[in-house]
């Protein structure tokens, strides 16, 4: 899925994949998959798909909804839902603060 917001373009085929979560069956109504991915700007974005019955429907566009950094907690979200390493990875070790690239360089 392809998107811009604010200016800023978000692309999940360009984009690297950090993790996902899923709820439901996808046939459900109340089914819904979220992906976390990483620009090559190091800027991340979560990607949202979901049926009739979530945030994430709309009716026209059936490939989901982008939603940059800027309007979630990314901490939170990977701390939440996906391993503690990967947390770790990003975010440095227990009660350090800021996002870290693949390399442990602190971006931010």
């Amino acid at each position: 899925m392809r998107d811009v917001i604010d200016g800023r373009v978000y692309d999940t085929s360009q984009a690297r994949k950090i993790g996902c979560r899923s709820y439901g069956e996808e046939g459900d109504l109340t089914w819904v998959r979220e992906t976390l991915y990483k620009k090559w700007d190091g800027e991340i974005f979560l990607h949202g798909e979901g049926r009739l019955l979530t945030w994430y429907y709309h009716a026209e566009r059936q490939d989901g909804k982008i939603i940059p950094e800027k309007r979630f907690n990314v901490k939170t979200w990977v701390q939440r839902y996906l391993d503690s390493e990967t947390f770790a990875h990003f975010f440095g070790p227990a009660g350090s603060v800021g996002i870290y690239d693949d390399w442990g360089e602190r971006l931010y």
